[in-house]
């Protein structure tokens, strides 16, 4: 809906910062628009805010994962609020796992921002993602316009009374998120200590990057045991994206890479 209202095909850009969630750059094909990437530094942080004035040269817009996906990192808001000060388009802020993270949310941004949207879901934290139910957080003026070009009934009944029984009952997913930072941490811990493993990088979404010595190994041996992880290596060399589970699940995976030799 974003690209359809605020793009012009074959004219306007779309800006992102690989590695980075991949569906920007398939939602910017499919409606005709141009995606320019800009490679993230060596600890996954944003670029210097000169360097992106010197690469962005249209209107359209500009995509922040936050966490990102796949690296798990954040962005602090003062270098979003930089970007969207000097970027004439609109900055997408994608906060579809904030929730897992101890940072303030870029919403508090809003009022300062009139060129900033911020969406997040109900597909992570609340494990909600069969019912395809999304949220965008922006100016009156920009929700008006999304509201003139959205379809009549584009979220069905079903979705909106198990969403707003979620957002009423939030104790059994606050619980969730808990059990989740305490397995994360000790899923770093347990992970780092492998020899097998080289990296495991600071996340603060529900999933850990990591480097792994003969990752290809790791990740066909894993699959073979029911274990399905994500393989990152086209993105982010020898680096697997490994979800965090319960603790059963997740002691099954520690025992299981441990258990791989070279």
């Amino acid at each position: 809906m974003l690209f359809r209202a605020f793009c012009e095909p074959g004219k306007d850009k779309s800006y992102v910062f690989p590695p980075t969630y991949g569906m920007y750059e398939v939602s910017a094909n499919i409606n005709n628009i141009e995606t320019v990437k800009i490679s993230l530094n060596s600890d996954f942080q944003l670029p210097h805010i000169n360097e992106l004035v010197e690469t962005i040269d249209s209107n359209g817009l500009l995509f922040i994962c936050s966490p990102n996906n796949p690296t798990g990192n954040i962005y602090p808001l003062n270098a979003i609020k930089e970007i969207a000060s000097v970027f004439s388009g609109l900055v997408i802020v994608d906060e579809a796992y904030i929730d897992f993270s101890s940072s303030e949310s870029a919403i508090s941004l809003l009022n300062e921002l009139p060129n900033l949207v911020v969406l997040n879901t109900l597909s992570k934290a609340y494990g909600l993602a069969g019912l395809r139910l999304g949220m965008a957080f922006a100016s009156k003026e920009v929700i008006a316009v999304l509201n003139k070009i959205k379809p009549p009934y584009n979220v069905n009944s079903i979705s909106q009374i198990e969403g707003l029984k979620a957002l009423k009952n939030t104790k059994k997913s606050l619980s969730q998120i808990d059990l989740l930072k305490s397995e994360r941490t000790l899923l770093t811990k347990a992970l780092s200590a492998i020899p097998s493993v080289i990296k495991v990088y600071p996340s603060e979404a529900n999933f850990l990057l990591i480097e792994f010595d003969q990752s290809d190994k790791i990740f066909t041996t894993l699959k073979s045991k029911g274990i399905i992880v994500r393989d990152r290596t086209k993105e982010v060399k020898n680096c697997l994206r490994i979800t965090v589970g319960t603790p059963e699940q997740n002691r099954i995976l520690i025992n299981a890479i441990k258990e791989i030799k070279k």
